[in-house]
């Protein structure tokens, strides 16, 4: 089915199309990674896998708790050439949203 989204992965939930938002909020997700509890390499690994099969332009929201998730999901966007959104700092977690390269 063209445009369908691809079916859900364990830790892995589909989030609300993108819709138009003042420049000031980063876009809404596509899908939501949810890696909280799982050390390093498994955040990046995890993230780099599902990134890979959206869309280009898609939006992925990663959630974890690995304190290295921040610089370990920046380096590999880097070296992939996915864009690194934003970052937000909770007391628990940290969310990061990438948009899969064009």
């Amino acid at each position: 089915m063209a445009g369908a989204r691809p079916r859900s992965e364990v830790g892995v939930r589909p989030t609300p199309s993108a819709v138009a938002s003042p420049a000031s909020r980063p876009p809404e997700p596509y899908r939501t990674l949810d890696v909280r509890g799982l050390a390093c390499p498994i955040p990046v690994a995890r993230a780099a896998q599902t990134l890979t099969a959206l869309t280009p332009g898609h939006v992925l929201e990663v959630l974890a708790t690995d304190p290295d998730a921040e610089l370990d999901v920046r380096a590999w966007a880097t070296r992939s050439g996915d864009d690194v959104l934003s970052v937000e700092h909770s007391d628990d977690f940290v969310r990061i949203l990438v948009r899969r390269r064009p």
